[in-house]
């Protein structure tokens, strides 16, 4: 999870392996055929509200070679934690500032995304405030 904007983000996690300006490949050990294995897509990230996170406990995963993917996928992120924000922020601001034509024709719409989690948040707010009052 990152932090963008004052607001938690989730970047998409894809089989995607081909290099583009606004996504990171992740490349694990030293594979004879192929050692990227996914992307971060940044242009696809999205705001998630706090209440609807969760961790992913890997070694609960009950297939083994699953675990084994998941632990590399996780060293990568680690190891690359700071060139992954950077990512992200920079993506933010070319799609929010509109300064690639391109690039905002194919991704999401941040600011958007946003007021839309804002607003869940604040109707879960509300509703817990006044819990016997119905919603239409």
């Amino acid at each position: 999870m990152l932090e963008v904007n004052e607001h938690k983000y989730y970047v998409p996690v894809t089989s995607y392996r081909t290099k583009q300006s606004e996504n990171i490949l992740i490349v694990i050990g030293k594979d004879k055929h192929n050692n990227v294995k996914g992307s971060l897509r940044f242009n696809y990230m999205f705001p998630v509200p706090e209440n609807c996170i969760t961790e992913r406990i890997i070694k609960n995963e009950p297939d083994s070679g699953r675990r084994i993917f998941l632990n590399a996928q996780l060293r990568f992120c680690i190891s690359n934690a700071k060139t992954i924000l950077n990512q992200a922020k920079r993506t933010y601001l070319i799609v929010t500032r509109e300064l690639n034509e391109g690039l905002l024709s194919n991704s999401c719409m941040f600011k958007l995304l946003e007021a839309a989690c804002a607003e869940y948040e604040a109707d879960l707010r509300s509703k817990s405030k006044n819990p016997n009052e119905t919603h239409k």
